[in-house]
């Protein structure tokens, strides 16, 4: 729990601007003897690196090879240095984690800063110990909050609603973000999916936000049906009335 440490606040996926290069910090937490990047992995399966640094998910009989998100958050860290320098912030330090959320993670990584999110409250007092000077007050991370903030910029991506789009060949339903391209099934209040049992709530918002790519800001009912593959017309109400959106007719 980060609120186990000093105040301090918290940014979450900013994309900054750096040497006419764009790059993202899936969690940015300013302290203020330190700074925090988390690099956040929801895998599932064995987690291992091989003797080429790369990361190794192994699940059920299938492998999967990914970038070192180590070297990932490093990168993240010397852009962020970087840009700090040009804002006058020449001496705060950075510290980088990499954190993976699945319950049902096998981290096989002897690592201090690869870790599951169990074991994120003990790390962070060790980096409080490892940082004892306070370098920036409260007002100071405030306004180095608010800096960032205005120079995030989210990702430009061209709309599709303005083309003609062939609907077989839509692939619709609420992914699971851990299986994809496994569909998850409705169930009371929620969505789990059938392979790897994970369940969530809220999983529909991203499908949703697919669906503003490819048609626009306006759904209906029937095509939140067809679209979330659901049957009931009072779920597809209660999703949309839960979502707080404005409705006309």
């Amino acid at each position: 729990n980060l609120t186990s440490l000093h105040s301090h606040y918290d940014l979450y996926n900013l994309r900054l601007e750096h040497n006419r290069h764009h790059f993202q910090i899936d969690g940015l937490f300013l302290f203020s003897n330190f700074l925090l990047i988390i690099e956040v992995k929801h895998l599932i399966g064995k987690i291992m690196l091989n003797d080429a640094n790369q990361l190794i998910q192994s699940k059920d009989t299938e492998e999967k090879v990914y970038d070192n998100p180590i070297m990932q958050a490093a990168l993240q860290k010397e852009q962020l240095h970087s840009l700090l320098s040009e804002l006058g912030y020449h001496s705060i330090p950075i510290h980088t984690l990499v954190v993976f959320t699945h319950k049902k993670v096998n981290l096989s990584i002897d690592h201090p800063d690869i870790i599951t999110s169990q074991l994120l409250p003990f790390r962070l007092q060790k980096l409080s110990k490892d940082f004892p000077n306070h370098i920036l007050t409260m007002d100071q991370l405030l306004t180095l909050g608010q800096e960032l903030l205005a120079l995030h910029s989210e990702k430009n991506l061209k709309l599709l609603q303005n083309t003609h789009i062939d609907l077989r060949n839509i692939r619709r339903g609420v992914f699971c973000p851990t299986c994809k391209p496994i569909v998850m099934k409705r169930t009371h209040g929620g969505w789990v999916c059938s392979k790897c049992n994970y369940k969530n709530r809220d999983c529909h918002i991203y499908a949703l936000i697919d669906f503003i790519y490819l048609f626009g800001e306006f759904i209906t009912n029937r095509q939140l049906r067809w679209f979330l593959l659901i049957d009931s017309e009072y779920t597809a109400t209660r999703i949309l009335k839960d979502l707080g959106l404005k409705a006309e007719g």
